[in-house]
C-alpha cells in the first residue's frame, strides 16, 4: 500500500530547543490551526517550554511534553478548561514526526503536545494535529 502526502502547505515554522536532546525544525499548519499555533508560538516565545521535561514516552507511539507535570499546562486563552480542537480534513496522522496537542477530552487543549513515532490514524479527530518535524538540527547550527 502506498501513502500520499495530502497535507496542505505549512505556513509557519519554528525551532524547538529540547536540551539535552537537540533541536527540531518544526513546520506549522498555522492557516488550518490558528488558535493552536498562536498558543504554541506565544508560549514558546515567553519561555514557557524552557526546561520542561519529557512527560512520557510510549514506545512506537508518542513522546509527550509541554508542561512541568503530566497533569498541568498553561495556555494564552482565558477559558480555564482549555481551548477548542481544530480539525482539518487534510491533516492526518500519516507517520512519524507529526506534532499534535495532548488533551484530556474534547476542547481541553492547553500547552501539552506530542510527537508521533509512527502512523497513528486512531488519533485523527481526537487530537489537533498542527505541525510536523521537518528535520533535526545539530547542536552547533
Amino acid at each position: 500500500m502506498s501513502s500520499y502526502n495530502t497535507h496542505p502547505p505549512t505556513s509557519a515554522s519554528c525551532i524547538l530547543h529540547l536540551p539535552p536532546y537537540g533541536d527540531l525544525d518544526i513546520e506549522l499548519f498555522a492557516t488550518q490551526c490558528p488558535l493552536t499555533t498562536r498558543n504554541f508560538i506565544t508560549l514558546g516565545l515567553e519561555g514557557y517550554f524552557t526546561n520542561t521535561p519529557v512527560l512520557r514516552v510510549i514506545p512506537e507511539f508518542i513522546v509527550q511534553m509541554g508542561a512541568p507535570t503530566i497533569h498541568g499546562g498553561e495556555m494564552i486563552y482565558e477559558d480555564e478548561n482549555g481551548f477548542q480542537d481544530e480539525f482539518h480534513s487534510r491533516l492526518r496522522f500519516t507517520g512519524r514526526g507529526m506534532l499534535a496537542m495532548a488533551n484530556s477530552g474534547p476542547n481541553t487543549n492547553k500547552s501539552q503536545f506530542f510527537f508521533t513515532l509512527r502512523q497513528t490514524e486512531e488519533l485523527n479527530g481526537v487530537n489537533t494535529l498542527f505541525g510536523k518535524v521537518r528535520r533535526t538540527l545539530s547542536r552547533d547550527h
